[in-house]
């Protein structure tokens, strides 16, 4: 997947279109088209990698869970395993993505609040990834065979796919922006775009609207922050979902420890 990304063209990183000496074009500024899609494809490879990490981990084991919950396994502890040793793996396979889709990008000299841009461009992708590998777990403590996690795979990716706002805008679009806040890749490629300012150096969000741009993508510190918060939070709200929802797979006697 770090390869995939890699591949992708981008002449001018994840910089404005200018000629190198840094004069403006003579034909008059022309947008970073390519930028958008650095960050889409890195946004597909943690989804994807973070989600297939966990689907089926829970549902694959659920006799033994049974049978440890039996005898006096707890519960949150149960879950703080699975996301401790899976946010590990996770997180090294979020930054091999993040470094190799980014070696070589021209990218801005400093962050909004690193001293270098490519720190808060690698935290953002390991972060989704591992946010991803909580929704793969939520998936997992739904179903109730492995052979149904698949599907769900796909769907839950193309879904964050959809959501992330670099395919086509919906912060403008009432209630479909408000359904997009629940993915976390809409908040992990806000993060990215407000570290590049993707909304200065790219295309018009909306092409008959070109003042219009996309509020989550605002150029400021206060801004990352909030989408990187929001970003955790997901990931924190997901160990609760999981949580509660392996309750739905015991025995009613269990059901109150």
């Amino acid at each position: 997947m770090g390869v995939l990304s890699a591949a992708v063209p981008a002449a001018y990183g994840f910089l404005a279109a200018n000629q190198p000496s840094g004069r403006p074009l003579a034909c008059g500024p022309i947008a970073n088209v390519d930028a958008q899609c650095v960050l889409l494809v890195l946004a597909i490879g943690a989804c994807l990698t973070g989600t297939a990490n966990s689907v089926r981990e829970l549902v694959q084991e659920r006799v033994i869970y049974q049978r440890d919950r039996a005898t006096g396994l707890s519960r949150s502890a149960y879950v703080l395993s699975k996301v401790t040793v899976l946010g590990v793996i996770t997180a090294a396979q979020g930054l091999v993505l993040a470094v190799i889709g980014l070696a070589g990008r021209r990218l801005p000299t400093a962050g909004l609040v690193t001293q270098l841009s490519a720190v808060e461009l690698v935290l953002v992708v390991v972060l989704l990834s591992i946010t991803s590998m909580m929704l793969g777990l939520i998936i997992s403590a739904l179903v109730r065979t492995a052979e149904k996690t698949m599907p769900l795979l796909v769907v839950s990716t193309v879904a964050q796919v959809m959501f992330t706002g670099a395919i086509f805008p919906m912060f403008n679009d009432t209630g479909l922006a408000q359904l997009s806040w629940l993915a976390p890749s809409r908040w992990a490629v806000a993060a990215q775009a407000a570290t590049i300012d993707l909304t200065r150096i790219g295309p018009p969000a909306d092409a008959a609207h070109p003042n219009l741009s996309d509020p989550l993508w605002a150029h400021t510190a206060t801004q990352w922050t909030l989408d990187v918060g929001v970003l955790v939070g997901l990931g924190v709200m997901g160990v609760a979902v999981v949580t509660g929802m392996l309750r739905r797979h015991e025995p009613q006697v269990m059901r109150r420890r």
